[in-house]
């Protein structure tokens, strides 16, 4: 009795011993840790470590020269600008690409960003600016923690998901090209600014919870699968889809501008909290930052040559009918 006690103890030890190896190796599958050759350092003095690495500085610019494959950059300094110069930074959907963390003052642009977990995460962070970029087939493109005073602008945002925003106030989310991909996600975040946006093809172009104080107009939503998804929370207050004058396009919202002044007659509504009282009847133009009108057709030309020809044709058979009548008189 006592060997067989011994026997099922040694058994279960063995039994929890491969479940925890077997888990190990799952997770480590899924999540795979960046080796350390794969990671790129800017340090806290401003060198790049490894030091025969492909980027090169000039001051606080750091110009990447080559692509990265399975590359992890993480930036340890504040006051440093990124450029890409339209290189890749690209993985197998593992690692973050770029990271930033208790930073200030970090540019990142020019830059294609393609397969990553998360393209460029930052975490709580200030006067961050991702500006300019190609992000494709991330599962999160930029991500975004407990960071304020934040602007992600001029992106290409394609795929997959798109930008999230986390417990992150005060950010600015402007002139970004989002398609095809889970758009604008903001998670009990407040005092966001959305401007001049193009979000076209999402599922949802634009996702709400626990938000307040949310301002976003002028942008253009277009053949989403929904254009804003909200969810409850004792944490979302009022937003603003207007400005007071000009809200957004929105493809779906057909009803008629009788008055023809560009802004269709009948808000478009989503809840009491989420409602455009002045939706655009044509897309907005963005790269002008002007309402779009249509292109009017052009009025037909007045035929004023051939009334004049008409008019000297008349006067010369009136002039000739009078002369006929004269010489008939004296006759």
């Amino acid at each position: 009795m006592y060997m067989k006690k011994i026997g099922l103890t040694f058994l279960l030890i063995c039994l929890i011993g491969f479940g925890t190896f077997s888990c190990n190796l799952s997770l480590s599958q899924v999540y795979p840790l960046d080796p350390p050759s794969n990671l790129i350092y800017i340090r806290s003095n401003g060198e790049i470590d490894p030091t025969e690495t492909p980027i090169q500085r000039s001051d606080n610019t750091y110009t990447l020269q080559e692509n990265f494959l399975n590359h992890t950059l993480i930036i340890e300094c504040n006051n440093v600008i990124i450029n890409g110069a339209n290189y890749t930074l690209s993985s197998d959907l593992s690692h973050h690409g770029i990271n930033i963390n208790q930073r200030k003052n970090i540019t990142i642009k020019n830059l294609n960003i393609e397969r990553f977990r998360v393209g460029v995460m930052i975490s709580d962070s200030s006067n961050i600016n991702i500006i300019d970029n190609n992000f494709s087939a991330n599962y999160y493109s930029i991500r975004m923690d407990y960071s304020s005073f934040n602007v992600i602008r001029g992106n290409n945002i394609r795929y997959q998901e798109g930008i999230w925003l986390y417990h992150s106030d005060n950010n600015q989310i402007l002139n970004n090209e989002i398609s095809n991909a889970n758009g604008i996600k903001l998670s009990t975040s407040s005092g966001i600014t959305i401007l001049r946006n193009n979000l076209v093809g999402n599922d949802p172009a634009l996702f709400l919870a626990g938000t307040s104080n949310v301002t976003y107009y002028h942008n253009n939503f277009i053949d989403n699968h929904a254009n804003i998804i909200i969810t409850s929370s004792k944490y979302a207050g009022v937003n603003f889809a207007d400005n007071g004058s000009m809200g957004n396009y929105w493809s779906d919202h057909v009803y008629p501008d009788e008055d023809g002044d560009g802004i269709i007659d009948v808000p478009y509504v989503k809840d009491e909290n989420n409602t455009d009282r002045f939706p655009l009847l044509y897309p907005y133009d963005i790269e002008n930052d002007i309402p779009s009108t249509p292109t009017p057709a052009p009025e037909p030309e007045f035929p004023t040559t051939m009334v004049l020809v008409s008019i000297i044709v008349i006067a010369m058979i009136g002039i000739g009918v009078l002369i006929y009548f004269k010489k008939n008189k004296k006759n």
